[in-house]
């Protein structure tokens, strides 16, 4: 099955935060038979998210080391990036997995 990232679930890879990810879902990104795309635009924004500060690398990291970092932590997982112009109704079927985090009490 193919599921498509959004950037909650990108951060919670890049971080290693499997605690913030339901149970169900982490089931599903621990399953070898399933494949995960990303947008482009998703990736753009892992890296602002790293160039303000809000995903911390290790430190010692200048951010354009971080943000690099944070890109190839996604595509060494195995999240293949479609580019803006590739018509999401053209990718066989897809599932979205953007509403995913376990409820926390603040």
């Amino acid at each position: 099955m193919r599921y498509y990232l959004d950037t909650n679930i990108l951060v919670f890879v890049i971080l290693g935060q499997d605690d913030n990810i339901s149970d169900d879902v982490r089931a599903l990104l621990s399953d070898y038979g399933n494949s995960f795309l990303t947008s482009i635009i998703c990736i753009q924004e892992v890296v602002h998210l790293v160039q303000i500060g809000k995903i911390e690398m290790p430190k010692g990291t200048d951010t354009r080391m971080a943000a690099m970092h944070a890109v190839n932590s996604i595509v060494e997982w195995g999240v293949k990036i479609v580019p803006v112009s590739m018509k999401l109704n053209a990718l066989p079927t897809c599932h979205f997995m953007t509403t995913i985090a376990t409820p926390t009490t603040a």
